[in-house]
């Protein structure tokens, strides 16, 4: 079991809890090779490339290196720092490709850091880049000749390579003029500004595509998105998923989604053959399709955005991260049943492990900037290591071929003992509040049922005048007025900080759909306002935690 990670302070790799190599200093990036035999880390006056445990290879002459890609087979090494205007008024050339060795075998301009990147045939024989509305292809093997073929398409907005020993270029084509937007799949052996799509679909609503290939190259998924709704149904813009093939003549469809609202994650089985979507507003719908886009089994609907099949495509994790709550439910693709539940809050980043078995979970700076670190569960939902890293900017899996690990026998496998991390760090149960009694809302707390509305105690009516101190009274009047007041004031100081905080994020819940009242009457909202309704989620979550 080996990972890497990369905080503030320090760069580590680990193996099985130990560590295998560390570098107190600063690492602005690091990555691994596909093939986990190298890892490749930038520091700020130089790149390193090194072997998986540590060791150098080389060191690169990159000052203020900003990012770094390996190609898929691991000849080259792509590196990005920022271009400057040059004397002549030309950019710097930014982008340079380098071998294993530290060889530098290219260089180009590409000036935002956004898809910079060239893409890889699954070979390396190939490198793709786009440049304004061509692209060009490149023969590795001769870097010095320039491009050898390219593609020139008028609107062209992003690219994507297939992977696979086929490989297509999938180019999506903006509207324009009233011509609706277009995303096209080419051949890329024998490209050129001649050849014409393998297949293609045709779109309105679209200002910006997401582009997920199968494993082996032959269906792409892409889902389109517009900015805003113009019916105003959707705050969040409306979003559709299709599907559009290399074979079968270019067979292409709409993904029907049964449950209106955004699309929140689309994932492809390792086996190419099948794929998840989660759609639809919270509490969100996950559907599994085959690979003719054709539904095959409900997962119901719960409070989730994120799916990923494991290497092995036996296991599937569904869970619901970011502004949700972070529950992850495992499940069996085999006899479709839920293996487990667990509950990994505040994750900012999931992976399975190359053997199908351990997911990573992390909290990282700067999504969130407490209680940073990675954990380590088993698929039955035991947690087997805690690490808690502060500023944690960066972790991963060190790569392995998934194929050399042993099937996963989900009736007879059993977690491992955990790590003594897990009963150092874990915080016992005894110590989260308690509420005694049965749970009341915050507006019914402290207020007896017969006494009706009354202000909370100590707070202060804005724009009202400061109030009075009451005057002197005689001993047994006081002790008169103690006696009467008493109960509603032992409640109110019997609110621990728990209800407190509950009871304030019910009051803007409530301001919340009030706001969505008047929305639905066609009242135009302010942004501070539209603000507010974005907010929901996160509140909503907040109090499921604070109830735990």
């Amino acid at each position: 079991m080996e990972y890497g990670y990369r905080s503030l302070k320090q760069f580590k790799l680990l193996q099985n809890y130990s560590n295998l190599f560390e570098l107190p200093a600063e690492v602005k990036v690091f990555k691994y090779s596909s093939c986990g035999q190298y890892v490749a880390y930038a520091l700020s006056d130089s790149v390193v490339i090194a072997k998986s445990d540590g060791s150098t290879l080389s060191e690169l002459a990159v000052k203020q290196c900003q990012d770094l890609e390996f190609s898929n087979k691991s000849t080259f090494l792509q590196t990005w720092t920022r271009s400057v205007r040059l004397e002549n008024q030309d950019f710097s050339e930014n982008v340079e490709l380098w071998t294993m060795d530290g060889t530098k075998q290219f260089s180009t301009t590409v000036k935002q850091l956004e898809n910079w990147t060239l893409n890889f045939t699954s070979d390396d024989r190939y490198a793709v880049k786009q440049q304004s509305n061509e692209l060009l292809v490149y023969d590795t093997k001769n870097w010095s000749k320039g491009f050898t073929n390219k593609l020139k398409l008028d609107g062209l907005v992003t690219y994507t390579l297939s992977p696979g020993q086929n490989p297509h270029l999938a180019t999506f084509i903006a509207e324009k003029k009233g011509a609706p937007a277009s995303l096209r799949l080419y051949s890329l052996l024998g490209l050129s500004n001649s050849s014409r799509p393998v297949s293609q679909k045709t779109f309105f609503k679209a200002d910006r595509v997401m582009m997920k290939w199968n494993d082996i190259g032959t269906t792409l998924l892409f889902q389109t998105q517009t900015d805003f709704d113009k019916t105003n149904k959707n705050y969040y813009g409306e979003s559709n998923l299709y599907l559009l093939s290399t074979v079968g003549g270019g067979y292409d469809a709409r993904i029907t989604l049964d449950k209106p609202g955004p699309i929140h994650d689309f994932s492809w089985s390792p086996n190419s053959k099948e794929f998840i979507v989660i759609y639809g507003y919270m509490p969100a719908k996950a559907t599994m399709f085959d690979q003719r886009g054709n539904p095959t089994f409900d997962f119901g609907t719960n409070p989730r955005n994120f799916a990923i099949f494991n290497p092995q495509a036996r296991l599937i994790l569904i869970a619901g991260f970011g502004n949700l709550a972070g529950q992850v439910d495992i499940w069996d693709r085999k006899t479709l049943k839920k293996v487990c539940q667990i509950d990994c809050s505040n994750t900012s980043h999931c992976e399975w492990s190359p053997d199908g078995r351990y997911i990573l979970t992390a909290t990282c700076s700067p999504r969130l900037r407490v209680d940073n670190g990675v954990r380590i569960w088993h698929f039955t939902g035991k947690l087997i290591d805690i690490n808690p890293i502060e500023e944690l900017y960066q972790v991963h899996w060190k790569p392995q071929d998934s194929t050399k690990f042993s099937d996963i026998k989900l009736d007879s496998e059993s977690a491992p003992t955990p790590n003594q991390s897990v009963l150092q760090y874990q915080k016992p149960v005894d110590n989260k509040p308690k509420v005694t009694g049965a749970y009341k809302p915050p507006h019914a707390r402290g207020t007896p049922s017969s006494s009706g509305a009354s202000t909370p105690r100590g707070k202060q009516v804005p724009g009202a005048p400061s109030p009075k101190p009451p005057p002197q009274r005689k001993q047994k009047d006081q002790n008169a007025s103690q006696q009467t007041a008493s109960p509603i004031a032992a409640q109110n100081d019997q609110l621990t900080p728990v209800d407190k905080k509950v009871r304030n994020l019910t009051k803007k819940l409530k301001a919340i759909e009030e706001l969505k009242e008047k929305q639905k009457k066609g009242e135009k909202l302010e942004r501070t306002q539209l603000a507010k309704l974005e907010s929901e989620e996160e509140i909503n979550r907040e109090i499921a935690q604070l109830k735990m």
